[in-house]
């Protein structure tokens, strides 16, 4: 793979990354929100990260890239921190508090790729540009419930 590919695979990967870890984290928090204008809210995300999902895998299948999620140990690290981080308070506040910091590490990721990336296959550009703008929103959205 030529360092052009490299960069692209890459930034791919690392959306694509966003994106799983994104719907792994509110699967193991929806069991935890009660209010429903709140659930709906996270489950429209849910959709979204997974709409994105799918966009990664035919970008990466049409530029005959291989792309994985995010690996088992850390999907179970996840998902005990955020059962342990409920278990001690799963209130609405703390939920939506979990989110934009997950949220935000996920913004952080995809704006360090565009600009470490400036040049990269407009495909991936545009889809990180989308799914930055995405997230960002998701923020604004939670921060009624913090």
């Amino acid at each position: 793979m030529d360092i052009q590919n490299s960069k692209q695979h890459t930034m791919l990967q690392d959306v694509y990354k966003t994106c799983t870890m994104g719907t792994h984290a509110i699967e193991v928090l929806l069991p935890y929100i009660a209010d429903k204008k709140f659930k709906d809210l996270v489950n429209k995300q849910n959709d979204i990260y997974e709409a994105y999902c799918t966009r990664c895998e035919e970008i990466a299948k049409s530029m005959g890239m291989e792309i994985k999620g995010i690996g088992a140990m850390i999907k179970f690290n996840s998902m005990m921190s955020i059962k342990a981080s409920m278990l001690m308070d799963n209130s609405k506040t703390n939920i939506a508090t979990k989110l934009v910091q997950g949220t935000t590490m996920g913004i952080t990721t995809v704006i360090k790729n565009i600009h470490k990336y400036p040049n990269i296959h407009q495909d991936i550009r545009t889809v990180s540009e989308e799914i930055l703008k995405d997230m960002e929103a998701f923020v604004e959205s939670l921060k009624e419930y913090i």
